[in-house]
């Protein structure tokens, strides 16, 4: 049954592909103003993303192959999981290939770079001396004073990560309901946020709308999926 839901999925996510592909073609075909500027946005996503991925390939082949096939790795339950097929490639394209590239390229210079899906989303961790994260798309970029080890779904709910990787789950969620307007809403008002508090050294970004939505997307996912009790002092929703 769950490979028989994997190849359903699969088959969504690969049926809306081509139907973007179409409609990209067959836009920049007729000329309209529109769609060439979308169809040539589009081209050069894909190939900045072909290009990515056969560079990163030639320094880390098996975490290459690995981020490439969690392009196609989706939740287990079926509304969430249908819901990532239906948008990973249309709603949320600009998002999942920019999050791919990003993230094949922090594979490359990231230190010890190492790879983990959970729940239709892929992480890449490197090692630094500060704990912090970026969601594109199905793609969650960490930084992490430690290498991943053990069951990483127990890695991702220990209360000693503060909740960062489940939150980050949340703007994934934030991603499929935006679609495009993810980068130009959720993700403009998460950095601009992040730049007034390093410049005016305050602390407030935990609790701006869009990070308190992220945390109430985590904690709902994570509460039901692995009984996670939320700690909404530290992470409020």
């Amino acid at each position: 049954m769950k490979n028989r839901k994997t190849v359903v999925r699969t088959a969504v996510a690969l049926i809306v592909m081509v139907g973007i592909w179409s409609v990209v073609l067959v836009g920049i075909w007729r000329g309209a103003a529109v769609m060439c500027v979308v169809g040539y946005l589009f081209l050069a996503l894909k190939g900045a993303s072909l290009l990515s991925t056969m560079l990163a390939f030639f320094f880390r082949p098996r975490l290459v192959l690995m981020l490439f096939r969690g392009r196609y790795a989706f939740e287990p339950s079926d509304f969430e999981g249908l819901l990532q097929a239906l948008t990973r490639f249309g709603w949320e394209f600009v998002q999942t290939e920019v999050g791919y590239i990003f993230s094949l390229w922090h594979i490359v210079f990231g230190k010890e770079a190492q790879v983990a899906g959970l729940g239709g989303v892929t992480y890449v961790v490197s090692r630094s001396a500060e704990l912090k994260g970026v969601s594109l798309g199905c793609f969650v970029n960490m930084w992490e004073r430690r290498q991943l080890s053990g069951n990483f779904a127990a890695w991702v709910t220990d209360r000693d990560r503060y909740g960062i990787y489940m939150h980050e789950y949340g703007h994934t969620v934030q991603s499929c309901l935006w679609g495009v307007l993810y980068l130009p809403v959720v993700g403009l008002i998460s950095l601009l946020n992040v730049l007034y508090d390093r410049w005016f050294r305050r602390n407030t970004h935990e609790h701006i709308v869009v990070e308190r939505k992220a945390n109430r997307h985590g904690a709902r996912y994570f509460s039901r999926r692995y009984g996670v009790v939320w700690d909404r002092r530290r992470n409020p929703v």
